[in-house]
């Protein structure tokens, strides 16, 4: 379904640098700023991201490899809504927030 959005409906975009390296990538771009991208130019673009990236820290030392046989886990910043332990739907608070990050920590 996506990469028939990206076909079919396209992205808008409005930035003209973006508009300019889509157009070097081969896309289709129109008068709109309307970017369709083909399901082979997708695959092929795919292609070329690396299987591992370094995430830079400020400190080096705690710098994170991104990609391969290892595993990061991160904190989410708010999830629209959760389930608690009752299993009722409902907000989030700014207290599950805090567990979250300690499960995020302790991981």
């Amino acid at each position: 379904a996506s990469l028939a959005i990206l076909e079919d409906v396209g992205v808008v975009f409005r930035d003209p640098i973006a508009i300019e390296d889509w157009k070097r990538a081969g896309a289709d771009v129109r008068a709109d700023d309307r970017v369709h991208l083909d399901r082979g130019l997708v695959m092929e673009l795919i292609k070329t991201i690396p299987s591992r990236i370094e995430y830079f820290a400020r400190d080096p030392a705690k710098n994170v490899e991104l990609g391969g046989p290892k595993s990061i886990f991160v904190p989410m910043t708010g999830a629209p809504f959760m389930r608690d332990l009752d299993d009722v739907r409902r907000g989030p608070t700014i207290a599950d927030l805090g567990t979250f990050h300690k499960l995020a920590h302790m991981m």
